[in-house]
């Protein structure tokens, strides 16, 4: 029997994006403002960049959870069909022997393609290409837009937004 709390979750996890903010308002934003000096220097770093940010803040914060069809072996632990699986993303595209220093941001991180951040095989996310190019095209315009572009002055400038499944901002306080 399906309890409610498990429709609710499985229908807000399958719910798809409803437009570019899922992407383009991942809380790269701050991020990005950090390291705009180098990608002012390189711009060949753009696409770099925006796997680095889907990689270091998965839009999807949430866990999945999965049933086995068939057993398994997953880091020594035997998964019976029909045991209950959680993939937590956000660790995973943090996982150290995945990703050296993962808990770094890191724009010139040599293996960040690896990440899981669209998810993976059979479940990856169709729109991905699209979130890719969506989240570079916004970047380059707004940079090259704001040239002076930065972080403002003050006691929070960056702020997360709390309590949802998508991982995003509430406000992100920016000068140029």
């Amino acid at each position: 029997m399906t309890t409610e709390a498990e429709l609710t979750g499985s229908a807000a996890l399958a719910a798809p994006p409803q437009d570019i903010e899922e992407t383009a308002g991942a809380p790269a934003w701050g991020a990005l403002l950090v390291v705009l000096a180098d990608l002012r220097r390189d711009p060949s770093l753009y696409g770099q960049a925006v796997e680095e940010l889907l990689r270091y803040w998965s839009i999807t914060q949430d866990n999945q959870v999965r049933v086995a069809v068939a057993e398994a072996e997953v880091g020594g632990a035997r998964i019976a069909p029909g045991d209950g699986v959680i993939l937590a993303y956000p660790s995973a595209n943090h996982d150290e022997t995945v990703f050296a220093d993962g808990a770094r941001f890191d724009i010139h991180r040599k293996d960040v393609s690896r990440h899981i951040a669209f998810g993976h095989g059979r479940h990856l996310c169709p729109g991905a290409p699209l979130g890719r190019m969506e989240l570079e095209v916004c970047l380059r315009a707004l940079f090259d837009r704001f040239p002076g572009l930065r972080l403002a002055d003050v006691p929070e400038p960056v702020v997360f937004r709390q309590n949802t499944i998508d991982y995003g901002l509430t406000a992100l306080h920016v000068t140029w």
